[in-house]
């Protein structure tokens, strides 16, 4: 299995060739959690860095609008290099620490008592609730759930990173200590195996 860190993150241009468009909710409070980890500054930084306005993503965006998916990864690929040096798979901490702070007590409560299975069982019929291109597919057994992936911001290494953290996440907020691996699975689609005890 390869690393999330391994391919370099695209540039502007490339980044901005991507189709598709993610849901507000997808990017909750995204300045606010910044501002709350790396100080007052912080979210201008991130702003420059990604050359993203404030027109085209507020700080709050709201969970039912629909931003450019290339503004997802802008952002992710900034907050990555000014803070976490360049490690995509430091991300899983504070995605961790936002998910859990969004979700709430009774958030996090309900996931546990659903369990990891249930959680990620629920990825397919959620998937067009948060991107508008690409697809989501699970398969579970006794020992493993593998999710695929696919879509044109699954070429995309910092998009990957994400999904694949999500599923990380999910499993450890639904109560479970997970070991996740991904592949490509094509040019444009990869799969995440996760198993967890």
């Amino acid at each position: 299995m390869l690393a999330l860190a391994d391919e370099p993150a695209w540039g502007h241009q490339r980044v901005a060739t991507l189709p598709g468009r993610c849901r507000g909710v997808l990017l909750a409070s995204w300045a606010a959690n910044v501002a709350r980890r790396q100080g007052d500054g912080a979210v201008r930084r991130v702003r420059e860095q990604a050359a993203v306005e404030a027109s085209r993503l507020p700080d709050d965006p709201g969970a039912g609008g629909w931003f450019a998916v290339e503004t997802q990864i802008r952002v992710t690929d900034a907050i990555v290099a000014l803070f976490l040096g360049g490690d995509r798979a430091a991300l899983r901490t504070p995605l961790i620490d936002d998910v859990r702070h969004g979700l709430g007590r009774a958030g996090v409560a309900a996931a546990r008592w659903v369990g990891p299975r249930r959680v990620l069982a629920a990825g397919p019929r959620a998937y067009p609730y948060g991107y508008d291109r690409g697809s989501m597919s699970v398969e579970s057994d006794r020992r493993a759930t593998i999710i695929r992936c696919e879509g044109p911001a699954a070429a995309n290494p910092t998009w990957r990173a994400l999904q694949v953290l999500a599923v990380d996440v999910a499993v450890e907020l639904a109560g479970g200590t997970p070991s996740t691996r991904w592949r490509p699975a094509g040019e444009a689609a990869f799969e995440v195996r996760v198993a967890w005890r």
